[in-house]
């Protein structure tokens, strides 16, 4: 209520003003670095410059950006309230690059 009352804006009523600390405390976060690391990836690789197809069966829903040999492999199961992102490359033979299999909780970044 004391940030209302100073500012005049009715959403600060329930908005927490972070400090330099706490936003440190909070980047080191499994959750918090599991997130960036999915924006990294998402402002980065190309094949998010291409086509995207969704499907799904049940609670299970797939999302496949593609572009040339780049492919890039969101499949969530909401029951199970779990996900894994596989990300390819056509320069690395070896096959999937980056694999995600925990997003939901963050505890499993992208390698």
């Amino acid at each position: 209520m004391d940030l209302l009352a100073r500012t005049g804006v009715g959403r600060d009523i329930n908005r927490h003003h972070y400090t330099p600390e706490e936003i440190t405390a909070g980047l080191e976060r499994p959750v918090v670095r599991a997130l960036l690391d999915l924006v990294r990836v998402r402002n980065t690789h190309p094949a998010f410059q291409g086509a995207c197809v969704t499907g799904g069966d049940g609670p299970v829903v797939t999302m496949t950006w593609s572009d040339g040999g780049h492919r890039a492999v969101l499949e969530a199961d909401l029951a199970a309230a779990r996900a894994t992102v596989t990300l390819t490359d056509p320069a690395d033979p070896a096959g999937p690059r980056r694999t995600c299999s925990d997003l939901v909780t963050g505890t499993s970044a992208l390698v």
